[in-house]
């Protein structure tokens, strides 16, 4: 499967950048390579870049089967505005801002429609002031509380929090109060908020986040899902589409004391995704000296357990972090139950180690 990775990847890096693949390059695919599309999260995109390029080879199941993708999610994404409009209505009602990230501002801005992006929840960030009120607003239209921290709040408080509404798997918001990345870099609320440009988005009033902001937000989010090659072409695409200020954009960066892990980002997209950076930009990136922690909990083998260690930095006292470390290692039984089946220790480190492993194997 990983090899059939590397053909799906260096297939979508040639479309993405507007090359030409070769001729017939998917006249051998097999239900391995359609399957690893899906789990890449990228059927409808294929589907549009692939559907009128019959030189590829592609046989007419296999696009069918893209084009399921396509329609299927088509159809919830239109199925969610009612649910984010009468989120954004109340949330401006009650005159909290809101900057929407990642999955509405790449379908709306990045991908121009939004069947071709899938998304299982959309997110949205309020000021650290304003998170409260705002998760009240959201407890108000129905949603409640989908995966309370496994830790104590007033310990760590989380970065955002997953609402659903009871008996409906299209509303999903992830409300967050800062963006935070990799268990490590949390960006100065101040600077975000800075860098929101104010939209309309359904006829509300909502910010989004710059270009050079969004690639550094979903740079983060990538490395810290760096098997999900959806993630990558995400980037690629704001690259590409949004014509980036890299001068501005590696100034952010530093403002925002991510250069490491932007860096990294941007090494992967110019090796393997075909990216064209300035030369300036790599430069100025790979002249910042990292902490020793960095390279660690971006890409070391042992990377998980380094960006515990990182987050436990974050809580002062031995206490409140003996007690973190415990929800961590022996959480509740209802958390164990939805990670590990039963509930019970043996399935839950079980299944515990057997994600750590994919994940590993996986990068």
């Amino acid at each position: 499967m990983l090899q059939v990775s590397v053909e799906i990847r260096d297939l979508v890096a040639t479309l993405a950048v507007g090359k030409s693949p070769r001729p017939g390059y998917c006249r051998d695919w097999t239900h391995d390579h359609v399957e690893a599309v899906r789990s890449h999260r990228l059927g409808p995109w294929l589907y549009k870049r692939l559907r009128d390029c019959r030189e590829m080879g592609l046989s007419a199941e296999n696009l069918r089967s893209f084009e399921k993708d396509y329609g299927l999610w088509s159809i919830v994404s239109r199925l969610r505005v009612p649910a984010l409009t009468s989120a954004l209505e109340a949330l401006e009602r009650s005159h909290i801002p809101v900057a929407v990230l990642k999955g509405v501002y790449l379908a709306q801005s990045v991908y121009g429609d939004p069947g071709l992006r899938i998304m299982t929840d959309v997110d949205l960030l309020t000021h650290e002031v304003d998170f409260e009120r705002a998760s009240q607003e959201l407890k108000g239209l129905g949603y409640a509380i989908a995966a309370e921290a496994i830790y104590e709040a007033e310990v760590l408080p989380p970065p955002a929090m997953s609402f659903t509404k009871p008996g409906q798997t299209i509303d999903c918001i992830d409300l967050h109060r800062g963006i935070w990345g990799i268990d490590y870099y949390r960006l100065d609320s101040s600077i975000v908020w800075a860098h929101a440009v104010e939209k309309s988005l359904y006829g509300h009033r909502v910010f989004f986040l710059t270009p050079e902001l969004n690639f550094i937000h979903l740079a983060l989010h990538t490395l810290n899902h760096s098997h999900l090659l959806r993630n990558w072409l995400d980037l690629v695409l704001l690259a590409q589409g949004m014509q980036l200020n890299w001068e501005e954009l590696v100034d952010l960066a530093e403002a925002l004391k991510v250069v490491r892990p932007v860096f990294w980002a941007v090494e992967e997209l110019r090796n393997r995704w075909e990216l064209s950076v300035p030369d300036r930009a790599v430069t100025r990136l790979s002249s910042y000296r990292p902490h020793w922690l960095e390279d660690r909990i971006i890409g070391g083998r042992f990377r998980y357990g380094w960006r515990l260690y990182a987050k436990l930095k974050l809580i002062d006292g031995w206490r409140p972090r003996l007690i973190y470390l415990q929800s961590k290692l022996l959480p509740p039984r209802a958390y164990r139950a939805a990670f590990g089946g039963d509930g019970g220790w043996l399935s839950y480190w079980g299944a515990l180690l057997k994600h750590l492993a994919q994940r590993i194997k996986m990068g």
